[in-house]
């Protein structure tokens, strides 16, 4: 810059600037401008690649499932979950559904508790419930088995109508997390006799006042599910006011 600065010595013997053309005021600024947008640019990048992929290994087939963020939360090394925020996540139904809670750190830690607990795929599966019927929550994101889908940090429940829902916490590293199977079916019907004398199933039928009606309940069962250390599987029948059930 020697040839656009007027230089000279200064008192202390330094070299001093007595003038700088506006030109050169003008191309200054305009870096600094240009430096001030790629910060920007760099840290919406960097907010924007929040939160690794997650990777669903399918069973079977290919399924795609709804991913619905319970928290916004900052997950680290191990999957700790801390700074818990239910904002703009699941509507307000879903966490009234789930207990009452101060705060969505509480709320989170019944989650945890519940997910780990002895019916861990029975409360998971209720959360699911509660996500597609309580008519606020919404999927942000649809999540295809076989494929890296990115998701932001936090804590995220995947529902699918063909299989387990699926329950992760995800940080800025990338989680592969196994497909559960077909979800656990239950058919209730009623046993009558047919016109050969012949026991059949029926799925309705005509009975007077003090008849005996027989029914079963048939039970299926996820093909993985002796990969479990542990696997309970229970049938909750309630009979209305009207029928008077036989233990035996």
């Amino acid at each position: 810059m020697g040839d656009v600065l007027e230089a000279g010595m200064g008192p202390m013997g330094k070299r001093q600037a007595r003038g700088v053309p506006a030109r050169i005021c003008v191309v200054l600024a305009a870096a600094m401008t240009v430096l001030v947008l790629l910060a920007g640019y760099a840290l919406a990048a960097e907010q924007a690649g929040q939160g690794g992929a997650v990777t669903v290994v399918a069973a079977g087939k290919a399924r795609t499932y709804e991913a619905y963020r319970l928290f916004s939360a900052h997950v680290g090394k191990g999957g700790k979950v801390s700074g818990a925020s239910w904002d703009d996540c699941m509507g307000p139904a879903f966490y009234q559904g789930i207990g009452t809670f101060s705060s969505a750190q509480d709320a989170l830690v019944a989650v945890v508790r519940g997910a780990r607990g002895g019916d861990s795929a029975g409360y998971i599966r209720r959360l699911a419930d509660l996500a597609e019927e309580d008519g606020e929550s919404k999927p942000v994101k649809s999540v295809r088995s076989g494929r890296a889908t990115h998701l932001g940090e936090g804590v995220w429940l995947l529902v699918c109508k063909e299989s387990q829902p699926i329950l992760l916490a995800l940080g800025g590293d990338d989680v592969v997390v196994n497909e559960k199977g077909v979800r656990p079916g239950v058919k209730k019907e009623i046993l009558v006799r047919g016109a050969d004398g012949t026991g059949l199933r029926a799925k309705e039928t005509s009975a007077s006042s003090g008849d005996v009606v027989r029914f079963v309940l048939t039970g299926t069962l996820p093909s993985d599910y002796g990969a479990y250390r542990a696997y309970t599987y229970v049938f909750e029948d309630r009979a209305s006011a009207a029928i008077k059930l036989d233990a035996d």
